[in-house]
């Protein structure tokens, strides 16, 4: 396949490497912490999404001819 960009391969290794460090150093700084609290956030964010889309599905006016 070819890639859009010659410098494609090269940017995606440095953005790998720069996010499992970032990840690494987070989970080593917080002693893991951050994993408790992740699947919670989570959670919220899945009921928010849940309760906006029942949102908008209450406020449809459904046109039929």
């Amino acid at each position: 396949m070819d890639l859009v960009y010659k410098h494609e391969k090269p940017l995606f290794c440095i953005a790998a490497i720069l996010s499992a460090v970032f990840w690494v150093a987070l989970t080593i700084g917080t002693a893991g912490f951050f994993l408790i609290y992740l699947p919670f956030g989570f959670l919220f964010f899945l009921f928010a999404h849940s309760a906006f889309i029942s949102h908008l599905n209450g406020l449809v006016v459904k046109i039929t001819i």
